[in-house]
């Protein structure tokens, strides 16, 4: 008992006040931030993180930065490589296997929709299509696209004039796969009759293969000239059928609601959400818009204002929402920036589709990094070490260059210190209640908490291989100790009540 009053004295002593959350890592950079001043014709506009947690960033070239933000002298001519496929810079996603698929666009001899394969040096994959590349008729240029359990390839994009969207699946090898709707396409309108334009705002693949698309329609009857907006979502059963357990016949619409820049994702518990940026007129005043749907595509009405957020921020006159992470608690990332007003945005909101007051005080952090104009982030990574990555770039005037920006902040979540991830999960950390852990990988008997004063507050038998949780809503918000002991012996971490 001695041995653990001590542990339990040092480990609190040890523990210090954490940098703000939602604030810049001084860490990190300088002040936060890594930059790197991009060649005359290039600047980045997406990324991929790889398995080593260095990043892979995608313009008009391929280049290469380590995990701290540096550029990888080292890769291609001092850390750049051209993508030996032209026109393929967006939506890069990483396979299984270490490759990545590129969607853009062909434009010869006519520009059509197109898919490349590459590895990470920016060689095309012979394997794949044509030299690497595989185009479709009829369309110019693929906008999203994920990447299906089965490691078959699905893209979305509007046809001309935008008068419906098509969703196209590709097989490994690049062929269309013909079991999906007709001939490896299906064709959607969201309105059975009148004249639609569609703006897409994500796709993704559930683990079930079934199929996630939403964007915004505006609308008009047959012989009318009164428009109608609305966002929509539909989702499709992997052989592209409208899902009829999804909203009605496999669509859900809300009308007269209308946000841009959309992006969208997936919880674990099938509920979709989407985010992106809308504004009022007199006064001009910019907001950050999302929606959660349950799984049958119903509003969630638990989130944000009966399904819906809209956070006014000010001093902004432009706004836009390019990506969007699901923390492990549950709590949403989403990042942009307000290019005339020349800054970087990073938001968070809680599960309930509430600002988190707890990141940066407002929820939001809105950041001018080194007079950078045109300035927005375009992804965002969870680091191992839990802390947020967001990339992105912006222009300097003085130069006529572009920069590329790496900024990262603390997300106040913290590691299970002392435990490899093939132990003990202890999650969400912080918790505002309810903690689970994980002994799937372990040999541990019990766990003991104790508070920051050293006081045990309470003891819990542990099933080897099994998921129990503590329930810590009833305790004073503060630092915990949970103290696991095995016939191996024990092993502490810390967890956080708010």
């Amino acid at each position: 008992m001695k041995n653990i009053v001590l542990l339990i004295v040092a480990f609190f002593t040890f523990l210090t006040c954490p940098a703000q959350v939602g604030a810049l890592d001084p860490a990190f950079g300088v002040n936060g931030n890594a930059m790197h001043i991009c060649t005359t014709d290039y600047f980045d506009f997406n990324s991929i993180r790889l398995s080593d947690n260095s990043y892979l960033l995608f313009g008009n070239q391929l280049s290469h930065y380590t995990a701290d933000g540096n550029l990888d002298l080292t890769y291609g001519v001092n850390g750049y490589k051209p993508i030996m496929i032209p026109n393929f810079g967006g939506f890069p996603k990483l396979q299984a296997d270490g490759k990545i698929i590129l969607a853009g666009n062909s434009n010869s001899p006519v520009t059509t929709c197109a898919l490349g394969r590459i590895d990470i040096n920016g060689s095309p994959d012979p394997s794949f299509g044509t030299n690497g590349k595989a185009t479709y008729t009829g369309l110019d240029s693929f906008q999203f696209m994920d990447i299906s359990p089965d490691q078959t390839i699905v893209s979305s994009a509007v046809t001309s004039g935008n008068q419906l969207f098509k969703v196209y699946k590709v097989l490994p090898n690049g062929s269309l796969d013909t079991s999906f709707g007709t001939n490896g396409i299906v064709d959607t309108k969201v309105y059975p009759s009148g004249t639609d334009n569609y703006v897409l705002g994500g796709l993704n693949v559930q683990q079930d293969g079934k199929i996630v698309v939403s964007g915004y329609v505006t609308h008009y009857d047959v012989g009318s000239s009164i428009a109608t907006y609305g966002m929509f979502v539909v989702r499709y059963l992997a052989n592209g059928s409208l899902d009829p357990t999804f909203g009605t016949n496999g669509i859900s619409i809300y009308s007269d609601y209308l946000f841009g820049s959309i992006v969208q994702i997936i919880q674990p518990d099938g509920k979709i959400v989407i985010a992106g940026s809308s504004y009022t007129v007199n006064p001009l005043v910019f907001s950050i818009d999302s929606m959660r749907f349950l799984p049958n595509g119903a509003l969630d009405t638990t989130f944000g204002n009966n399904g819906f957020t809209a956070d006014a921020l000010t001093n902004t006159n432009s706004l836009e929402i390019n990506n969007i992470l699901l923390q492990p608690d549950g709590k949403i990332v989403l990042v942009g920036g307000s290019t005339n007003t020349d800054q970087f945005l990073i938001a968070r909101y809680t599960t309930a589709g509430v600002l988190d007051p707890n990141f940066n005080n407002t929820g939001f952090n809105l950041l001018q990094i080194n007079n950078l104009s045109f300035s927005h982030y375009l992804n965002v990574y969870l680091q191992p070490d839990l802390k947020l990555v967001a990339i992105g770039n912006g222009y300097n005037s003085s130069t006529n260059l572009y920069s590329t920006v790496f900024s990262r902040f603390n997300s106040g979540l913290l590691e299970a210190e002392g435990f490899s991830k093939s132990e003990v999960g202890v999650y969400p950390n912080p918790s505002e209640g309810m903690v689970y852990l994980d002994n799937s990988n372990s040999s541990f008997k019990t766990v003991q908490v104790y508070n920051s004063i050293g006081q045990l507050v309470s003891t819990q038998t542990l099933g080897v291989g099994s998921s129990v949780s503590i329930d810590l809503s009833s305790y004073s918000k503060g630092v915990y100790l949970l103290n696991f002991q095995g016939e191996k012996g024990g092993k502490s971490c810390k967890v956080v009540k708010e």
